[in-house]
């Protein structure tokens, strides 16, 4: 993955036309509770978090964006205006014990194809 944050977000249309298109169709089936907590693993620059997911959402209580960039996480930072919207670098390889059960709903958009070996 590119990991400089400016060249990243002028060549992610392709994500963000496919994350779009994915929400667009399958959104309505996916239950999404109200004034939930909700976990985006591998956000990357956030252009989708930002542009595809988040205007589809209800209220949401706590919302966390997650890279394991550090460069990433704060560029994607810099892009939130909102206190109820967290950032934070996490290798999602990382099990971390403390979120098991935290988060009402979980997203992610081309991460899972970085993984050098999923189990």
């Amino acid at each position: 993955m590119n990991e400089d944050p400016v060249q990243y977000s002028k060549s992610c249309q392709m994500q963000l036309s496919v994350a779009t298109h994915f929400l667009d169709t399958y959104f309505n089936l996916l239950n999404v509770k109200n004034n939930a907590t909700i976990l985006v693993l591998g956000a990357g620059d956030a252009s989708v978090t930002l542009e595809a997911l988040l205007p589809r959402l209800p209220n949401f209580n706590k919302f966390v964006v997650s890279d394991k960039s550090k460069k990433m996480v704060d560029f994607a930072r810099n892009r939130f205006h909102d206190e109820q919207i967290e950032t934070v670098q996490m290798d999602i390889l990382d099990h971390n014990k403390s979120f098991k059960g935290y988060f009402d709903h979980i997203f992610s958009f081309f991460c899972f194809n970085l993984i050098p070996q999923v189990k």
